[in-house]
């Protein structure tokens, strides 16, 4: 990032402003998002599940309560951030749903609490994106609202 143009800026004014820098970090993330994965993609995504049941097997002899919290690359909820990485001849090799219900799956088979932000973000009009894929203030903030709510409303915090 630091040998990139001097006007390299991570915030935006508008969610379909984008840096020629994201775009390209974006294009290389767009490989988690093929409709069709592989086996080899698909064991991967199955021996991280499989990592976090053992994280939620040592929390939990430890009397710790374990959530594992989804939420979306910006390139699963923002349509214009898409429109700019896949062209409409391309947009079929792509399913920019299929992960978070790959997911919700291999941990209802393991037991393993969740919290899918996915719809919650994607029904919030903000910008929560800047630049370089991390969250800007208001993002921080709504994702550290809807966690604190879901531990409260099932009683995971004291």
């Amino acid at each position: 990032m630091r040998a990139g143009p001097d006007d390299l800026t991570f915030e935006r004014e508008q969610c379909d402003e984008f840096t020629d820098y994201y775009v390209a970090l974006q294009t290389n993330r767009l490989h988690n998002h093929v409709a069709d994965p592989s086996p080899t993609d698909k064991a991967h995504i199955a021996a991280n599940a499989d990592q976090m049941q053992r994280i939620q097997t040592l929390a939990g002899n430890s009397g710790v309560p374990f959530v594992v919290v989804i939420f979306p690359d910006e390139n699963q909820v923002n349509p214009a951030l898409q429109a700019r990485l896949v062209s409409s001849g391309e947009i079929n090799t792509y399913d920019f749903d299929m992960l978070q219900p790959l997911l919700h799956k291999l941990f209802d088979e393991r037991g393993i609490r969740y919290l899918d932000l996915t719809d919650a973000i994607r029904a919030d009009e903000r910008c929560l994106y800047m630049n370089d894929t991390h969250w800007v203030s208001a993002g921080h903030r709504f994702v550290a609202e809807q966690i604190r709510d879901h531990l409260l409303t099932r009683q995971l915090l004291q």
